[in-house]
């Protein structure tokens, strides 16, 4: 199965930021965008086309849902970090100190899980534990029914970013890869 993404990431990151006064306004105005719009049409479109699989991406972040969809599915996960759409300004943000303990929470419990194939920054290991607020969907779609399904997002309104692919492998593994 492919994996496949509704909305960025980085809305913990960037909420927290606001609550210390470290975001800009730009980078607010994305992010309570990106939270307000809702799942339904995604949710509509992946009811059309059948998925595998589906979990939204809230308090656990990325990593944190993926490992309990793969855990229950019985398969690894293999993630390309330069295909998951991420809030403009987000690592920055990381880097200059907008981590919520929920976040910080989830890198730990779910960091075991994940390996991290290439060199990554620390800011980008956080965000795949952001604790999302108002997050996408997550979805886990057989191969030959992605392109319909991109399609049937596109129909909706709905954006999809293919992140990655579920497959062989210790159930509840992640592998980053650049």
């Amino acid at each position: 199965d492919i994996l496949l993404l509704t909305k960025p990431l980085g809305t913990g990151i960037i909420t927290t930021a606001m609550d210390r006064g470290i975001a800009d306004h730009s980078a607010g105005e994305e992010a309570v965008e990106v939270m307000a719009a809702l799942n339904k049409a995604a949710g509509l479109a992946m009811t059309a086309v059948g998925v595998s699989a589906c979990v939204d991406v809230t308090g656990f972040g990325l990593i944190g849902h993926l490992h309990e969809l793969s855990v229950a599915s019985g398969v690894a996960a293999y993630l390309d970090y330069h295909a998951i759409p991420v809030l403009t300004g987000a690592e920055d943000l990381v880097q200059a100190g907008a981590v919520s303990a929920g976040t910080q929470r989830n890198a730990l419990h779910f960091g075991p899980y994940t390996e991290w194939k290439g060199r990554f920054a620390k800011a980008q290991q956080v965000i795949l534990a952001d604790a999302q607020t108002s997050g996408g969907l997550l979805m886990s779609v057989q191969r030959e029914k992605t392109d319909s399904l991109l399609w049937e997002l596109a129909q909706r309104g709905a954006h999809g970013h293919i992140i990655g692919e579920v497959g062989p492998g210790k159930p509840g593994s992640i592998v980053v890869r650049p």
